[in-house]
C-alpha cells in the first residue's frame, strides 16, 4: 500500500537540502507512489541503497559515488558534480531487456532537455550524444518482479576521468547549466514512465528506439565472453528489445553482449 506523497518519509541523515525541493517537485508532478526518497551527499553506489531497507518503491540520489558501476560490473567514474539516481521499482511482469531500452527512451524524451536535436541511445543501455556519451543506465534485478533501475547523467566535463571513449555532458549539450532538482524530477518520472511501458508491452518499441537509436545501419561488431566476436550491421532491434544484425553468415539476433562501431 503507497502513501500519498505529502506524507512520504525521508530519511534526515545526511541529506541534501535540495530533498525538500525534490519531494514538492515530485507531488506537483503526481508522483505518489514513492515510499522512500533519500538525497545523500554520498555512497557507494545508489543502486546499493536502494536494495536496503524494505520492499516499497524507493529513490535514492547521491551527489557523488565511491563505488559507481555500470554495465558488466565495469567501474562508473562519479565524482560530484553529476546526477547519479536509483529507483527501486515493482514491474507487472519478469525484467527483460525490453525495460533499458525504454528507461533510454524515456529519458532523452524528458522535456528538461527539450527535444534537443542529436540525442542518441547506444544499445543496450547508454545515452549518446554525436557519437559521445554522456550518461548510462544499471538495471539489476531483486525478486517478485522488483527491480532497481540506475542512471548517471553527466552534468559536467568529464574526459579528464574517462579515457577509454569519447564522452560529453548535458551542460555542453544544450548549451547552459542545468537545474538539478528539476532534472532528479523528470528523470524520475522518466523511469517511471518507463516500468509503465514496459508493463504495457512496450507498444512499436523498434519504430520508436529507431529515431534515436545510435548505430542503425552503421557497421558494428558484438564481443561477448561466452563466444567469439560477431561482425556485421546494424539493422534495429526486434519487438523483444533483442539487436538484429546482418553478417556475412546472415542475420543474426543479439540478447546481450557490448556493441560498438567501427
Amino acid at each position: 500500500m503507497t502513501k500519498p506523497a505529502d506524507s512520504i518519509p525521508v530519511t534526515p541523515d545526511e541529506q541534501d537540502p535540495r530533498v525538500n525541493a525534490l519531494c514538492y517537485g515530485l507531488k506537483l508532478h503526481g508522483v505518489s507512489s514513492l515510499e522512500r526518497i533519500m538525497w545523500l551527499s554520498t555512497t557507494t553506489s545508489t543502486n546499493d541503497m536502494a536494495k536496503q531497507g524494505d520492499t516499497g518503491a524507493a529513490l535514492v540520489i547521491s551527489n557523488q559515488q565511491q563505488a559507481g558501476r555500470g554495465q558488466a560490473g565495469r567501474s562508473w567514474q562519479s565524482p560530484k558534480g553529476n546526477l547519479y539516481l536509483s529507483l527501486r521499482w515493482t514491474l507487472q511482469h519478469p525484467v527483460s531487456g525490453r525495460l533499458a531500452l525504454e528507461v533510454a527512451l524515456a529519458l532523452v524524451n524528458m522535456p528538461i532537455l527539450a527535444h534537443h536535436a542529436g540525442l542518441q541511445i547506444k544499445w543496450p543501455n547508454d545515452l549518446y550524444f554525436k557519437d559521445a556519451k554522456w550518461g548510462g543506465i544499471l538495471i539489476e534485478p531483486l525478486h517478485d518482479n522488483q527491480v532497481v533501475i540506475g542512471v548517471g547523467l553527466n552534468l559536467q566535463p568529464m574526459q579528464v576521468q574517462v579515457s577509454d571513449q569519447q564522452v560529453t555532458d548535458l551542460t555542453a549539450i544544450i548549451g547552459q547549466a542545468l537545474d538539478v532538482t528539476e532534472l532528479a524530477v523528470q528523470t524520475t518520472q522518466a523511469l517511471i514512465q518507463a516500468c509503465q511501458q514496459f508493463d504495457h508491452g512496450s507498444l512499436e518499441l523498434p519504430v520508436r528506439f529507431a529515431g534515436f537509436d545510435a548505430l542503425m545501419d552503421r557497421a558494428v561488431v558484438i564481443h561477448s565472453a561466452a563466444q567469439p566476436d560477431i561482425q556485421g550491421k546494424m539493422l534495429g532491434i526486434q519487438p523483444d528489445g533483442a539487436l538484429i544484425v546482418s553478417t556475412a553468415e546472415g542475420t543474426k539476433i543479439i540478447y546481450s553482449g557490448q556493441v560498438r562501431a567501427v
